[in-house]
């Protein structure tokens, strides 16, 4: 009875647990299609009072969008033509995110050289992009609509 009692004590853990990382991870962009279905499953798993495997696969997407990728600077780049960029963010007013991932190597974001590496940070939240792009049109004199969000079709 003691260990029925400590596996549903460590299993409603995991429930609290993966509870907090779905919700967290539903404010990540840029999830591909794969990490969308794996994220529906994880919820599914939740629901069903699965904790641990819900967090098992929640692990996972987070672990691999958390990972950062890189771009070796060429001649002629600019924060803004980086940001633009499919690899990058495919979105030229989020070249803020690439300054604030590389501050300590970029203290001035109109000076960079050709042969750094900067890091690219994949999946920045909601709110990180709005405030990117805030700042990008305060300073650079830039007109942008945002429009509605669009939901993705299953």
């Amino acid at each position: 009875e003691a260990q029925n009692r400590a596996q549903m004590a460590l299993e409603g853990q995991y429930l609290v647990l993966s509870a907090r990382k779905l919700h967290d991870l539903y404010s990540v962009t840029g999830l591909n299609d794969r990490q969308l279905g794996e994220l529906r499953a994880a919820e599914v798993a939740l629901v069903r009072g699965d904790g641990a495997g819900a967090y098992a696969k929640l692990e996972a997407i987070e672990r691999a969008v958390k990972a950062d990728r890189s771009h070796k600077v060429a001649p002629g780049d600019s924060l803004w033509s980086i940001a633009g960029r499919e690899d990058g963010y495919s979105n030229s007013l989020l070249w803020p995110l690439v300054w604030d991932a590389n501050r300590e190597s970029v203290p001035d974001p109109n000076r960079l050289y050709a042969g750094q590496v900067l890091k690219i940070r994949p999946n920045p939240s909601i709110e990180e992009v709005v405030r990117a792009v805030e700042y990008a049109r305060s300073h650079m004199g830039a007109q942008v609509k945002i429009g509605a969000v669009k939901e993705v079709a299953p």
